[in-house]
């Protein structure tokens, strides 16, 4: 898993699969290696665009529900934003190669990469800022 300095935040999650979709996190605190979830429920929001680039693109945006705390899980072998019922809103293996997005309590977001849980990640970025 990569490696964030922790001075770093807000982050910015932006990913594309193989399948076109263009999704993310927005995580206000610094991504740390935790064996446990982190962050509160004004630090983290999912997105997606929906729609075809550039002129029908549409943003949806998921914020916290407040049914859990699951916001960020950094852990050696994968990366997870939101969870709940054994769903994951956003997750990431180790190697940032494969993924999945499911409903979950935390977001109650629409699965961000489609109707297909799992993806391939095409590309992802993720921009960390000072503030």
């Amino acid at each position: 898993m990569i490696e964030f300095d922790e001075d770093l935040s807000p982050v910015l999650f932006i990913v594309r699969d193989t399948r076109e979709h263009v999704f993310g996190a927005v995580v206000s605190g610094a991504i740390r290696p935790a064996d446990h979830y982190t962050g509160t429920g004004d630090s983290c929001l999912l997105w997606r665009f929906l729609g075809e680039a550039p002129h029908t693109r549409e943003l949806r945006h998921y914020g916290w529900t407040g049914d859990n705390q699951f916001f960020v899980n950094a852990a050696k072998d994968s990366l997870s934003i939101g969870a709940g019922g054994g769903h994951y809103g956003l997750w990431l293996d180790a190697d940032l190669n494969h993924g999945r997005s499911q409903r979950c309590d935390t977001f109650d977001n629409e699965p961000l990469a489609g109707e297909k849980e799992d993806f391939i990640v095409q590309f992802i970025e993720a921009f960390g800022f000072r503030m």
